[in-house]
């Protein structure tokens, strides 16, 4: 399973690197995005949303089934979705968002 963002650089990387181990294993494996108020498509700018759907169809090209999740707790919520698919190996990227920032928001 990959924990997608919209940021394009990190998460294609994942999404490549994702389709190789699973096509080693000879299995199925997710893409999974996990929208909060703050990424409703309503607030999210129009380049972000771009680059959203473009991770999205590199997804589905590589063999993904893309999800998606809603939630405040984005966490809790991949937790969650791996629980329930009997997941055993999950790619997380790094956050494009300042540490200072994580922390007070």
């Amino acid at each position: 399973m990959v924990a997608m963002s919209s940021n394009p650089r990190s998460t294609r990387l994942l999404l490549r690197r994702a389709s190789a181990i699973a096509g080693r294993l000879n299995t199925n494996w997710f893409a999974v995005y996990v929208r909060t108020k703050r990424d409703s498509p309503q607030r999210m700018p129009a380049r972000e949303h771009r680059l959203l759907s473009e991770n999205v169809t590199l997804a589905m090209e590589l063999g993904a089934k893309v999800v998606w999740l809603t939630g405040e707790d984005v966490a809790g919520e991949l937790l969650r979705f791996a629980r329930e698919h009997g997941i055993t190996l999950v790619l997380f990227g790094k956050s494009k968002m300042a540490l200072w920032r994580r922390l007070v928001t």
